[in-house]
């Protein structure tokens, strides 16, 4: 796991289960964070974007990209099966 301050609050469950987490700064271990990478990099300059609703249906259309294309999600996240 990261190390997101709700992994660590004590509300999660673990019986027989030690989590290990992921050292700070640590991208490379963590394959979402090339797919959130990615998906920003698909974002136009914000100061393009003229409304909340045009900045909705960018984000939604970006995501349906890869909603669409789990082989691509896998390429990107580094995952070969």
């Amino acid at each position: 796991m990261d190390n997101a301050s709700w992994h660590k609050r004590g509300k999660l469950s673990w019986k027989n289960i030690r989590p290990v987490y992921l050292p700070s700064y640590s991208p490379t271990l963590n394959p979402i964070e090339r797919l959130w990478k990615v998906l920003k990099d698909m974002m136009p300059v914000f100061n393009e974007i003229s409304n909340e609703d045009k900045l909705q249906e960018i984000i939604i259309n970006n995501l349906q990209t890869f909603f669409h294309n789990p082989n691509l999600v896998k390429s990107i996240c580094g995952i070969s099966k």
